[in-house]
């Protein structure tokens, strides 16, 4: 019998689901659980994939949100160097005044007169 030919004795004719080569030696009612195994074999990945998909979204905002954070903290500790550095010349033209002011005070009592320091 060419598979084309249908189910012999039947009257049903050869097709996808009857007597196709591909077909041969299948019990009936297998082809619809299949089918019906594979729609809930799409489903369930289907639902995976919804899934996956709410993951990298809060994956990728969870990325922003630390990338932001980041970068906050980064231009936190910039204003606070610039602070210290501030201070630290503020500091250091101050050191250096005094240290002007005290030789200035050395140097005017090393050239005074001897008779003026007896006198003090």
């Amino acid at each position: 019998m060419n598979s084309w030919q249908g189910i012999r004795g039947s009257g049903v004719p050869a097709g996808p689901l009857t007597g196709c080569c591909c077909h041969r030696g299948v019990e009936p009612g297998t082809v619809p659980r299949t089918n019906t195994s594979l729609k809930q074999i799409e489903k369930e990945f289907s639902q995976k994939l919804a899934k996956s998909a709410q993951l990298i979204a809060e994956l990728q905002t969870s990325v922003c949100d630390a990338k932001e954070e980041g970068l906050r903290q980064q231009q936190e500790k910039e204003r606070q160097l610039k602070e210290a550095t501030a201070r630290w010349d503020d500091e250091r033209r101050q050191m250096s005044r005094h240290t002007d002011t005290k030789n200035k005070d050395e140097v005017k009592e090393a050239f005074r007169p001897a008779f003026l320091i007896e006198l003090l």
